[in-house]
This record gives structure tokens, C-alpha cells and sequence, in this order.
């Protein structure tokens, strides 16, 4: 899957975009990533999204604040390969088959928001004591709610 993120680096670059190689991922932000990850879904924006060990996103606050978050999505794609896209869409469906929101309802979504908190915090000893709180006021953000 890298192969495809990297396919999207010379248009990024010639767009006014810029590419760094961060810890082992590639990270590619700004330039044509822009208006592309803001309309690919209109009614939900994409700051920054795994593509292999091929990071895309919005801009670079974007890359930094998604950073850990998509460091787990890379390690997805590590751990289930090129299936991981397909387990991921499945996911989203069985979610909405349920009546839950895709995003927040997915598997690999809640696996990468909790690690990401759980680093933030200090470690897997201190999240059980923030994980409702972080992720009901993360989730609102989404929703478009007060934090």
C-alpha cells in the first residue's frame, strides 16, 4: 500500500505541498492534499490518513496533531497488509449495519484513538482513568459539539 502513497508524492510536491520522512513514515502535507482530503467525504473532512507507511495530510498542524493517531494505522497496515483496507471498509459496515457512526464505531478507529490517548496521557496505568472522559470530548469534537 506504500506504493500508492508514494505515487501521490510528486503531485504534492508540485502543488506547493512538502514531504519529510519522519521515525520511518513518510509524511506528505499540504499543496493538492488539501481541497482533495477536504471533499473526498464533504460531510466529514480528513485531517491526516494512513496510506502504508505513507502519511497524507491536510496541512502540517494536522500531520503533527494526527501523528500518533496515524502511527497506529500504520502499524494496521504492517500487521494486516493489503487486507487491511478491506477489514477496515468491513468494519465501517458492520458499524452501520448496527446503527453506530462508521468512523467512531470502527474497530481500527477506536484501537488508534486509544493508543494515541493512552501515549498522551502517560501510559496504559493512567488511561483507564481518562479514556471516557478524552474520548466522549474527542467524539463531540467530531460530532461538531462543545469539548
Amino acid at each position: 500500500m506504500s506504493c500508492v502513497g508514494i505515487l501521490v508524492l510528486p503531485f504534492v510536491l508540485a502543488s506547493g505541498g512538502t514531504v519529510s520522512f519522519v521515525s520511518g513514515i513518510i509524511e506528505a502535507e499540504g499543496g493538492i492534499l488539501a481541497p482533495v482530503l477536504s471533499r473526498i467525504f464533504p460531510c466529514f473532512p480528513i485531517d491526516a490518513i494512513a496510506v502504508g507507511h505513507v502519511v497524507l495530510g491536510y496541512s502540517r498542524e494536522s500531520i503533527i496533531r494526527c501523528r500518533l493517531h496515524e502511527r497506529i494505522h500504520v502499524r494496521q497496515y504492517e500487521l494486516w497488509g493489503p487486507i487491511f483496507p478491506l477489514l477496515y471498509l468491513a468494519s465501517s459496515l458492520t458499524a452501520i449495519m448496527r446503527g453506530k457512526n462508521p468512523y467512531r464505531s470502527n474497530i481500527f478507529e477506536q484501537e488508534a484513538f486509544s493508543a494515541a490517548l493512552a501515549d498522551s496521557v502517560g501510559g496504559p496505568g493512567k488511561i483507564k482513568t481518562t479514556v471516557k472522559r478524552k474520548m466522549a470530548q474527542i467524539f463531540d469534537r467530531l460530532e461538531g459539539g462543545r469539548s
